[in-house]
């Protein structure tokens, strides 16, 4: 006989916040491999745009007077933030960080993420053509 249900089929403790982290430390090794191959400047775009990220999402959740450590302890806005971080040529200037993270949301419609990454990637589509070159060992 089939069983049918819903997802999720696999049950388990693992809460939002911890996928959350989970997925920031996958990224380390490729944030690594891009300190070593094009210089400091992807760390500092993954730091600028994480704290532009975080702080966005506490401005605009204090405006909204919802809790702050409820929808920052789930790590999106962070998160949020690295993935754009990596995703920006080394070297890009610093205006494009504002548009990091544009609205407070719960993460059954965090789809900021996208929303922030499509203006990034049509501002900084030719510049990711002239990265600093790749440094050999």
């Amino acid at each position: 006989m089939l069983i049918t249900t819903t997802s999720p089929h696999v049950k388990g403790n693992a809460r939002t916040a911890s996928v959350m982290r989970w997925v920031i430390l996958a990224t380390l090794p490729g944030l690594l491999a891009l300190i070593w191959s094009f210089g400091w400047g992807s760390l500092i775009q993954v730091m600028l745009c994480s704290a532009f990220a975080v702080a966005g999402e506490a401005l605009v959740l204090w405006l909204r007077r919802r809790p702050l450590a409820f929808f920052l302890g789930d790590y999106s806005a962070l998160l949020t933030g690295v993935l754009l971080g990596l995703a920006l040529p080394p070297y890009a200037p610093g205006g494009s960080r504002p548009l990091v993270r544009c609205s407070a949301s719960s993460l059954p419609s965090n789809y900021t993420a996208v929303w922030g990454r499509i203006p990034l990637t049509l501002r900084w589509s030719a510049m990711r053509c002239y990265w600093s070159p790749f440094r050999w060992p």
